[in-house]
Formats: structure tokens, C-alpha cells, sequence
């Protein structure tokens, strides 16, 4: 109870406190782990200098340094290079004690290798984690970039025991098997608000069931990547059911009402995917227009979709990036035409929408 109180305190100082009153507590809290006798502290170093003046201040041999992947968002914040932030994130290198990475940037990883050597560090770099090793169970996280997470934790806390006499695991080589405290772990991880699928059992739709909300976060453009690539892995296999049904749909609506002066049926269209632009410029898009009068405008409610038809009997749509997949397959959706002449002279496409599943 004490430790979660310290917790919580620390974390209020440290988000309102200025530089020197987060160093100040900060060294004040290592020494109340010491007095303590804690055997372990995790830390997350956001800040390169203060890696730094831990590393000056502390001399525990049990800490151990855990890299994450240097972004370029860093460079907006520091305003220094990625060499320059690898230096000062690698301030956390202890003589003697080993240390973890993920796949750096050239120019970071060099970096890195220097300090490490200069300190007599083994710095070992993590490969994604195995998914065959989690004996048919799944990572509580999902994401592709997870199994990259789980990797650096199975090396964090297989290098813990094998230090420590105080647990008996000693587990270095995750190649081939994983003891079961660390696929319990991995498979029943969760963070709220990070790859969450929450369904909303009292708000009911007509058209798709219950509300399903998808809660993710990202600060960077990197980040946000991820986000789009696990939602759109999330959202596949709906995906696919609404194509097939979409695909016996379509035969029906273009086989009935071939009478009369109207047709109504469906067309499918395979929609490019683009990548995001990172840059601060404006995309320009350059439109095709239509001859003659625009006879409606259509927006599609969950993709970045618009559509248009015309008294020359054309339809064209317009989209942003829309997966299928990880592979970024291109999305087929569906354009629905609605009371259309069969020819410019009836006035042509007077209503179209989008199927009504995939809107």
C-alpha cells in the first residue's frame, strides 16, 4: 500500500514539478527503493538528460536499460539529431550491467554501439518475438509491433532471474520454448485505451448490431501508422462477411428491376490504397470533372469515400487510405446506383448511395 502511494505522489510531482524538483524527487525515491530493499525497479526514461544523471547518481548493478525505438518526433521536441538523442538516451549504460534494444536507426545504432563499448556493455538487440512459442495462445496486446514489445520484455526478465538467486528461472534463449510464468504473462497483458476493442451492448443499430468502438493512441506519424494497420487487421473479418454477402446482394439487385424506365443495381470498385503524407505540405488532388451537371454527391460514413453521378451517365468516387489488410490490399466497397436513364438525353445517373452494409 505504502509503494502505491509513493507511486502515485511521484507521478503527480513529476508531471507538475519543474527540471529541478523531478530531480530531486527522482533521487529521493531511488534512495526510498534502497532503504527498502527492492530488488527490482522498472523505469521509463522519456527524458534523455535524465538517463544521464542517473547514470552519474546510481550505482545499482541490478538496473537494467531498455531502449525503445528513437522517433523523428524526438528531433521536433530536442531539436537535435538522432545520434545526438541516442547519446543522451544511452546515458542509462552501466558499466557491467547489460542492455536491450530494439531495432535503431543506423545513425542511433551506431551511436549506441559506441557508448556500449566505450562502457563495456553488452547491448544485445531483440528480434519480434516468435509467435509459435506462445503455444497457440495470442499477446494480450494486439498489434504486429507487440510481438517486437514482448521480445525486449522476455529478455528483460530472463536476464533479472539470471543475476538474481532469488527466482530460480533462468531463461536467456527464447529460440525454442517459453516457460509458462512468461506465456500466462504475455497472453493475459492488457493496457486499456491501446489496441481496445469495446462493444457497446445498449446503443443497438438496425443495420450492424451493437456499437463497436476501437480506442487506440499514437503521437507521431509512426505511431499512427500502427494504429491503422491494426485497425484495419481488427476490422477484417467483418470485413470479408460484408463482401460476401455484399457480392450475393449485388447479383440480386442487378437480376430484378431490369424493367421499366429506371435500373437500380450495384457496382463494385477496388479502391487504391494511398500512404500517409508526413510532410506539413497539403496533398493536392487533382479531380476528374463531369461534363454535364452533377446530379448527386454521396459520403460514405465510415471511410474517407465521396462519390458523385451525373446527367452524362458516369459516376466516379473519391478516396483517401483505405486497407483491407496488413498487406494493404486494396478495400472493395460497394457504389449502389439508384433510379439511372440509359442514356445522357433521360437526364442519366439520378441517385446513387453506398451499399448500405459497408456504410
Amino acid at each position: 500500500m505504502l509503494g502505491s502511494i509513493y507511486s502515485y505522489v511521484f507521478c503527480h510531482i513529476f508531471e507538475t514539478s519543474n527540471t529541478y524538483i523531478r530531480t530531486a524527487s527522482t533521487v529521493s525515491f531511488f534512495l526510498w527503493f534502497a532503504a527498502c530493499g527492492i530488488l527490482m525497479v522498472l523505469w521509463a526514461f522519456a527524458i534523455g538528460l535524465l538517463a544521464t544523471l542517473i547514470h552519474a547518481s546510481f550505482r545499482t548493478p541490478n538496473l537494467k536499460a531498455r531502449l525503445n525505438t528513437f522517433r523523428e518526433e524526438f528531433r521536433a521536441v530536442w531539436r537535435n539529431t538522432l545520434g545526438q538523442i541516442a547519446g543522451e538516451k544511452a546515458g542509462i549504460f552501466k558499466s557491467g550491467v547489460p542492455a536491450f534494444t530494439v531495432p535503431q536507426p543506423e545513425e542511433a545504432m551506431m551511436v549506441l554501439e559506441q557508448k556500449a563499448s566505450q562502457l563495456d556493455v553488452n547491448l544485445q538487440v531483440v528480434d519480434p518475438l516468435d509467435p509459435s512459442l506462445l503455444s497457440g495462445l495470442h499477446l494480450g496486446l494486439e498489434g504486429e509491433h507487440q510481438y517486437l514489445n514482448a521480445s525486449l520484455a522476455i529478455a528483460l526478465c530472463s536476464t533479472w532471474p539470471h543475476k538474481s538467486s532469488h527466482v530460480g528461472i533462468n531463461y536467456l534463449n527464447q529460440t525454442t520454448s517459453l516457460p509458462e510464468e512468461f506465456i500466462r504473462g504475455l497472453a493475459t497483458a492488457s493496457l486499456q485505451g491501446r489496441a481496445q476493442i469495446v462493444s457497446d451492448q445498449f446503443i443497438e443499430s438496425e443495420s450492424s448490431g451493437d456499437l463497436v468502438f476501437y480506442l487506440d493512441g499514437a503521437h507521431c506519424p509512426e505511431s499512427m501508422d500502427v494504429c491503422a494497420k491494426w485497425f484495419c487487421l481488427a476490422t477484417k473479418e467483418d470485413c470479408k462477411s460484408s463482401h460476401n454477402q455484399s457480392y450475393c446482394d449485388s447479383e440480386r439487385l442487378h437480376e430484378s428491376e431490369k424493367n421499366g424506365p429506371f435500373r437500380k443495381h450495384s457496382t463494385q470498385r477496388p479502391l487504391p490504397n494511398f500512404e500517409s503524407d508526413q510532410s506539413v505540405q497539403i496533398r493536392s488532388v487533382q479531380v476528374r470533372c463531369h461534363p454535364k451537371d452533377i446530379t448527386g454527391v454521396v459520403y460514405h460514413r465510415s471511410y474517407p469515400l465521396i462519390a458523385l453521378c451525373s446527367d452524362d451517365c458516369t459516376t466516379y468516387d473519391f478516396h483517401g487510405m483505405v486497407y483491407f489488410d496488413m498487406n494493404q490490399n486494396p478495400l472493395i466497397v460497394f457504389l449502389e446506383i439508384h433510379r439511372v436513364h440509359s442514356s445522357a438525353d433521360g437526364r442519366g445517373v439520378l441517385d446513387l448511395k453506398f451499399h448500405p452494409r459497408q456504410s
